[in-house]
């Protein structure tokens, strides 16, 4: 009864660490591409979000 209670807490101390750890990781990430890219309206940093569509003129 005691290993399997410890097992159980085990996994879910496990399994909640690797939820906040992707929670931190997501918005750092997307937090260091608007840093990096801009806003994508263009303003910043002279160019916004890359496109890979060209311009029809």
């Amino acid at each position: 009864m005691v290993k399997s209670t410890l097992n159980f807490n085990r996994e879910l101390g496990m399994t909640l660490g690797i939820t906040v750890f992707g929670i931190v990781q997501s918005h750092v990430f997307a937090s260091e591409l608007v840093s990096f890219f801009g806003n994508g309206n263009g303003s910043e940093h002279g160019g916004g979000w890359i496109c890979a569509i060209p311009a029809w003129s």
